[in-house]
């Protein structure tokens, strides 16, 4: 699954749904590395330079980068 159109909220959201609904249990390690697969990537690029220890610390940094390249759309 790729972000393309999508915000990085409902990006997420499918995310997690297709991971339940296919019943996926992997190494968080996989997991993340699948997210990051589908991540547009200015938004990755971004979220790799921070750290992450876990899924959720990775979901939080998405979230707040695109955020931030709203912002600094708006003010340009």
């Amino acid at each position: 699954m790729r972000q393309s159109r999508l915000v990085v909220e409902e990006y997420i959201m499918k995310f997690e749904l297709l991971m339940l609904k296919c019943d996926i249990v992997k190494p968080e390690e996989q997991i993340i590395t699948r997210y990051f697969g589908g991540l547009k990537k200015r938004v990755s690029n971004m979220v790799l330079l921070h750290p992450y220890w876990t899924f959720n610390d990775v979901r939080k940094l998405a979230l707040n980068v695109e955020k931030q390249q709203k912002e600094v759309k708006r003010t340009s």
